[in-house]
């Protein structure tokens, strides 16, 4: 898949601990895939076979790296 076939969604996410944080999430489908990262957060990273799973993937992997103190 070259550059200009890849479509990327950026979404933001909100996630509210103590504050309230604003995390930019990138998305985009890879063949039967749904790959997404959160651009602010080193290795938070995931992919699924359906976008709205991989959302919910990101949400707890980010809340795993803040409750790590990852962030």
């Amino acid at each position: 898949m070259s550059l200009e076939e890849q479509h990327y969604d950026r979404i933001l996410m909100t996630y509210k601990m103590s504050n309230l944080n604003d995390y930019t999430v990138v998305i985009r489908k890879d063949g039967n895939w749904w790959i997404g990262w959160i651009e602010e957060v080193s290795g938070v990273n995931c992919q699924s076979l359906t976008r709205e799973e991989l959302i919910k993937n990101l949400k707890e992997a980010l809340a795993e790296a803040i409750e790590l103190k990852l962030v």
